[in-house]
């Protein structure tokens, strides 16, 4: 189990429990087909900006879309309704985080806003 801590002020604000697309199966199935959207936190083996894309084909639903480099530094974000690509702007993805839709917005997140992804056992 992954979270995703957001700070305000350096002061812990918001824990969100994010799913692992560990596998083959889980990374190409994704959010596609569900009715509910729970977050769900991608790893990248390379950071080249083309094996970051997104897609949202079969998906019901709009997502909000966060690509966080290695140092937890929130690189862009995006909000994506269904039947769309995104391809990033940046080289520098290390994780990708899919979230319901409006998540950016009720957290205020913004490239500035301080977060980390954390394993918890």
């Amino acid at each position: 189990m992954y979270e995703l801590v957001i700070y305000n002020n350096k002061i812990e604000q918001k824990h969100i429990k994010l799913e692992y697309a560990s596998n083959f199966y889980k990374r190409l199935i994704g959010l596609m087909f569900k009715n509910t959207i729970k977050p769900l936190l991608f790893t990248q083996k390379t950071s080249k900006r083309h094996f970051s894309s997104i897609h949202t084909f079969f998906m019901k639903k709009t997502i909000d879309i966060l690509y966080i480099s290695e140092d937890n530094k929130i690189l862009e974000y995006v909000t994506l309704p269904p039947w769309k690509m995104y391809i990033p702007k940046n080289n520098q993805t290390k994780y990708i985080i899919e979230l319901p839709k409006n998540t950016i917005k009720k957290n205020k997140i913004t490239t500035n806003t301080t977060i980390e992804v954390v394993k918890r056992i």
